[in-house]
């Protein structure tokens, strides 16, 4: 939940705050055993840029 959390106040500096589609990215990246993760998994797919 930190990395939430640390993800959510330097985004929002960025923007306006985390969509959701962030948040579900965050969650499945959170959710995936540490082996699975990439940071790849936190990059917004080509629509939502």
């Amino acid at each position: 939940m930190c990395l939430l959390r640390w993800l959510s106040s330097v985004h929002g500096s960025m923007q306006n705050g985390l969509t959701e589609k962030d948040r579900r990215r965050i969650s499945e990246f959170l959710s995936a055993s540490k082996y699975e993760r990439t940071p790849e998994m936190l990059i917004p797919d080509d629509d939502e840029k």
